[in-house]
Parts: structure tokens; sequence; C-alpha cells
């Protein structure tokens, strides 16, 4: 199944590796990941992802952990 999630994050260097890693621990899979710059406030970025999950279980604890990483501000399931 196929869901977007879309993440506001710090700026920071290793906040994508971050959340690759939490993907790849629980075997979800990426089909399609595009991050870009705030255009209105400085070291903010936009994450969407298209990641292929199991079913909406395995998204709702993904957002959840996701919500904990530092330099995540906000997350959400836009499906």
């Amino acid at each position: 199944m196929l869901r977007t999630i879309v993440a506001t994050v710090s700026s920071g260097s290793n906040v994508l590796i971050r959340m690759t890693a939490l993907m790849a621990k629980s075997a979800i899979r990426i089909e399609s990941l595009h991050m870009q710059r705030s255009n209105t406030q400085e070291n903010i970025s936009r994450i969407s992802m298209l990641v292929d999950v199991e079913n909406e279980r395995q998204t709702a604890r993904y957002v959840n952990q996701l919500d904990r990483l530092v330099d995540v501000i906000s997350v959400a399931d836009m499906t």
C-alpha cells in the first residue's frame, strides 16, 4: 500500500540519514523522496516521501517514531 508522508524538519546534515535508517529498521520501502528548503524560514526543510507499507498500522507506527526524532518539527500521513 502506497502512502505519502510529509515532514517538516530542521535542515541538519543528519536528519535524512536518521529518517531513512528508521525506515530500513521497519522494512519500509521508499518509492519516492523529495527534500526542499523552506523559502520563508531559514534552516527549515520539507521532506515528502512516498512509501510502500503493509498496512495503516505500520504507517501510524512509523509516523509516531519519526515525530520523536530530534530534528523533526512535524510529520503527517497525507494519504
